[in-house]
């Protein structure tokens, strides 16, 4: 049987406004349940889609 290779994912390459950002925080909250770790590596990557993308104008 041939082994599947598989590419590196990113999350931080599929999100592209603000919008999409602050959507995947919020689903990432409910799966992430009582899971610190998991929760320390989404603000990592939410941090890093954050500093691609222009700053808000308030």
């Amino acid at each position: 049987m041939a082994k599947l290779k598989l590419g590196k994912f990113d999350l931080v390459d599929y999100l592209r406004t603000h919008e999409e950002i602050e959507l995947s925080l919020k689903a990432c909250r409910v799966e992430a349940g009582d899971d610190p770790m998991f929760m320390a590596v989404v603000e990592a990557d939410i941090e890093r889609a954050r500093a691609r993308l222009p700053q808000r104008q308030h």
